[in-house]
């Protein structure tokens, strides 16, 4: 089971699908790419953050955080609600293997 927790500014990913071995399952790639996705956003939104951003991505697990400033509060917080609409969607497809919790 992948669980996602989506709040604000983080995004929280655990878990492995399991529907194929290792190294071919789909569920497992696509939400490691959306992890990977918004992992580059957010290094990439630098100038619009407080301080560094926490982004550990590894094993099928990932944890990305980020503290923007105010006047880019709501560009940052987009990155993070596309990825979680990801999830959703991934959930939707998907219910016996992928949990989006707030």
């Amino acid at each position: 089971m992948i669980e996602v927790t989506a709040k604000d500014y983080s995004l929280i990913v655990k878990g492995h699908a399991k529907t194929a071995p290792k190294g071919y399952d789909l569920v497992c790639a696509a939400a490691s790419i959306l992890c990977l996705t918004l992992a580059e956003n957010v290094r990439r939104q630098t100038e619009a953050l407080q301080k560094t951003p926490k982004i550990m991505v590894k094993s099928g697990d990932c944890e990305i955080r980020a503290t923007p400033k105010e006047e880019y509060a709501e560009s940052v917080r987009l990155l993070f609600r596309s990825t979680e609409t990801g999830f959703y969607l991934l959930e939707h497809l998907f219910p016996d293997v992928v949990k989006v919790k707030n």
